[in-house]
């Protein structure tokens, strides 16, 4: 008898000691919170499956004292270089860390771009144990399950940034593309080992929009612009995902690139006289009306708007240098800079689009206070790297460099100042939603 109930007593507690692990990966994630002192160095578990346990990961946490504050700031921090194992995989074929995933006009290396020095750069939050992207982590929160990405081309440079950190995890991916309401695909790539899917739809305005025509057989006469009425694609699919991230705002603006007429808003399928910014504020506070009247099931997100650096005081053009040796120029950086800046610099040097920027971030934020949208802001920390953009590089270019020295020095041709390398900026994204997922109760298994 006395056997029987020492078994009986070790599954008890065994049963006991499994039953609390949600509980000591939640405690652990509380290492985000404020830490007195210096920065902390961030912690990464990704070079092997059996580090990458969130399990063990999260053991190795400290816990916060007692009065440690409110959770730690993650927007606040600098770019630091130099870190081990940066960049984390590289978008060049056949390399070690290759990533299939990541489109030719986001590949500034595979278009020309010979000066790296920006891939080497990290975020680095003050006073915060920051945690990168963990593919073990992020299988643990949501196998079995499916993530969706809608936005505009930002999303693209997301969305690419995220198949990527999982694909260096050593989780192969397999493409896929799908049709709905015979209209609008959806390209995703689903990950066996992890029985996880993420997917992507593109729609700008996040919001009905419908193009008004061509000019010249192409297009360009804006769009009218339903603002209170959700994307259909979005309503008809949106309660099949655990998780949903949602981006949007460049296309908000008046000068998008190829539009050669304004949008037209509409309210109740009339026109309505609205600002850019407002009409923006409407469509974000109909995507949460409509997350928060069909009860959606998952964890959304949007992730605020990402910063340009093109207008006067900020050239669209890299910069172009003597070499080392003094005797062969080269091009390197992009959109005038060689180097991150720091959040006051971009502020007065950048002065034409930061304060965009900061506008749009701003009535993001506002219109989504009390929403059930997480908001990832961005916009602070990718405001610092005008040199993080494709500038020249965004497409592969005849000479070895991005173009043809002009007699001024300059490049000859605009860059995009817009978009960004790969890897790179969109990286730092991935992070601080992970970051997220990580304090999120429904994601980390436990009971809210």
């Amino acid at each position: 008898m006395s056997t029987l109930a020492g078994t009986r007593r070790r599954y008890a507690l065994g049963a006991a000691a499994f039953a609390v692990i949600p509980i000591i990966v939640a405690l652990g994630v509380l290492a985000h919170l404020a830490l007195p002192g210096a920065a902390l160095a961030p912690q990464d578990y990704s070079a092997s499956p059996d580090q990458s346990d969130p399990v063990r990961r999260q053991l190795r946490h400290p816990f916060p004292p007692p009065g440690a504050g409110s959770r730690c700031d993650l927007t606040t921090g600098e770019w630091r270089r130099g870190t081990k194992g940066f960049p984390r995989y590289t978008s060049l074929p056949g390399k070690p860390n290759s990533c299939p995933y990541v489109r030719s006009d986001f590949s500034c290396e595979r278009n020309g771009r010979s000066d790296m020095r920006f891939q080497w750069y990290r975020w680095q939050p003050i006073k915060c144990l920051y945690t990168y992207f963990s593919p073990s982590g992020f299988k643990y929160m949501l196998k079995g399950k499916k993530v969706l990405l809608v936005g505009d081309s930002m999303m693209s440079n997301f969305y690419e940034a995220l198949l990527c950190a999982i694909h260096i995890g050593g989780f192969k991916g397999e493409p896929y593309q799908r049709n709905t309401a015979g209209v609008f695909s959806i390209k995703g790539v689903h990950f066996p080992r992890m029985n996880i899917s993420v997917e992507h739809l593109f729609s700008p305005y996040l919001v009905y929009a419908i193009t008004r025509g061509t000019v010249n057989g192409k297009g360009g006469h804006g769009y009218d612009v339903h603002v209170d009425k959700i994307h259909p694609t979005v309503a008809k699919i949106l309660p099949e995902y655990a998780m949903a991230v949602f981006a949007s705002g460049v296309w908000w603006q008046q000068n998008v690139p190829r539009r050669k007429q304004p949008n037209v808003f509409f309210v109740n399928n009339s026109p309505k006289n609205l600002s850019n910014l407002d009409a923006h504020a409407w469509a974000l506070n109909t995507l949460s009306s409509f997350i928060k009247g069909t009860n959606y099931g998952g964890v959304p997100y949007f992730i605020s708007f990402s910063p340009h650096h093109g207008g006067a005081g900020s050239p669209q053009k890299g910069v172009y240098q003597d070499s080392a040796g003094g005797t062969k120029p080269s091009w390197v950086g992009a959109c005038g800079a060689v180097k991150p800046t720091s959040e006051q610099a971009a502020l007065k040097d950048y002065r034409l689009s930061l304060p965009t920027s900061e506008a749009y971030m701003t009535t993001q934020k506002t219109a989504l206070l009390g929403s059930p949208l997480r908001f990832l802001q961005v916009t602070s920390l990718s405001a610092m790297r005008p040199d993080a953009h494709q500038g020249p590089w965004f497409k592969r270019r005849a000479s070895t460099g991005p173009g043809s020295p002009s007699g001024n020095g300059e490049s000859p041709f605009s860059g995009d100042c817009t978009h960004w390398c790969l890897p790179g900026v969109p990286d730092a994204w991935v992070d601080m939603m992970y970051s997220s997922m990580l304090l999120e109760p429904s994601l980390a298994g436990l009971k809210k």
